[in-house]
């Protein structure tokens, strides 16, 4: 899987159809390299954010743990935004970045997971992105250490590459959801 290649070939118009098709299922697939025998990080679920006991209404979308640390996850994968800018230049708005650098200071904010009944501590911040260049990665942590970003393109591989029978099954499955949904759509006789 290239994002880059695969944007290039097609038109606006389809890029923007499959970006709102692939985002309800690409954590699955984070989740599932998550499982993998040899994978850096385990997924515990959705991090809550609660601050004076109340919860605020904010979820990221993992909770990492690596060697007893914890993570708070957010995955991008903006691959139709200015015509797949985002795909490679890593970009986070002010108000999640201040959110995520509150909780790493430990203030204000207390991390839950619902697989996990006790406040957790974040030691860090890692970002899902489509296709990060080495540089772009350099650049945003530059600004910021405690975060690490990981290359949706590279999970991807590391599946298709390993042959991995559950995202293999995952991808059958929505295609099939698909298909029969056109199916549907379709007069009859055609």
């Amino acid at each position: 899987m290239d994002f880059k290649k695969y944007i290039a070939r097609y038109d606006s118009e389809e890029i923007n159809y499959v970006a709102r098709i692939f985002a309800p299922f690409s954590e699955e697939i984070v989740r599932i390299w998550c499982k993998r025998k040899n994978s850096k990080y385990k997924d515990l679920g959705r991090p809550s954010l609660y601050k004076n006991i109340k919860y605020t209404h904010k979820t990221f979308d993992f909770t990492f743990e690596k060697d007893g640390e914890y993570f708070i996850g957010e995955q991008k994968n903006w691959i139709a935004v200015d015509n797949g800018y985002y795909l490679t230049e890593i970009y986070l708005n002010d108000a999640d970045l201040n959110i995520l650098d509150e909780v790493l200071r430990n203030k204000e904010y207390e991390v839950y997971c619902g697989n996990i009944s006790q406040k957790l501590v974040i030691s860090g911040v890692v970002l899902i992105w489509p296709q990060p260049t080495a540089e772009s990665i350099m650049e945003f942590r530059k600004k910021h250490p405690r975060y690490k970003v990981l290359s949706f393109q590279d999970i991807i591989n590391d599946l298709i590459n390993e042959n991995n029978q559950e995202y293999l099954q995952l991808l059958e499955r929505y295609k099939k959801y698909c298909d029969n949904l056109f199916k549907e759509l379709l007069p009859k006789n055609s």
